[in-house]
């Protein structure tokens, strides 16, 4: 759509047709809405993605069905070859933050410290004003634009409080461009201090 306002802008011999152009497609007013991992896309998208969502929800039953029958909790701590090509398969939706939560082995790491231990550090770490805390200020607004959590003032303080708790609780590590994406994920599987964990 945008190529043929051009040419015809062009045609009518506008002088920045390309930036005109450009201009009036953005005006235009599209309905945007969200897919269901709440980031924003057209709604004349839905009809390239209706027959993959119809083949993608046969999949993610078919996959719950197997880490059902497969009683993974009690595996995952073994991290059995089993499990390991379930998770290669896809964990489902639903599971994943238990999941992950599992085979990262957060209980074990909670336990080694005081229950409050997450709120202290993000407490610290959002008042600290490091190089990792000024680099997670420019990135939080660059982590997921356009998604339905990260794009509220709330979504974004999430965010930045895990990754300040992070960068306190492992000053050696301190902050890394591209681990904003990695907490964001977490973040929308699971609670604040989980995906700290």
């Amino acid at each position: 759509r945008l190529s043929v306002l051009i040419i015809e802008l062009m045609a009518a011999g506008a002088e920045d047709a390309e930036e005109e152009a450009l201009d009036e497609w953005l005006e235009v007013d599209r309905p945007l809405e969200f897919d269901r991992y709440g980031f924003r896309r057209e709604s004349d998208v839905d009809e390239l993605h209706r027959p993959l969502a119809a083949r993608d929800a046969r999949l993610e039953s078919a996959q719950a069905r197997r880490w059902a029958e497969l009683g993974w909790r009690d595996l995952a701590s073994e991290r059995s070859e089993r499990v390991r090509l379930l998770v290669r398969q896809g964990i489902p939706n639903e599971l994943r933050s238990a999941v992950w939560q599992a085979l990262a082995q957060v209980d074990a790491h909670r336990a080694r410290h005081a229950p409050s231990h997450y709120a202290e550090c993000a407490e610290r770490g959002m008042r600290a004003r490091t190089e990792a805390t000024a680099q997670i200020e420019l990135d939080v607004d660059r982590t997921f634009p356009g998604h339905q959590l990260f794009d509220t003032p709330e979504g974004a303080q999430r965010l930045r409080r895990v990754l300040c708790a992070f960068a306190e609780h492992n000053p050696h590590i301190g902050y890394v461009q591209g681990m904003g994406f990695l907490a964001a994920v977490l973040l929308l599987h699971g609670d604040d201090e989980a995906s700290f964990w």
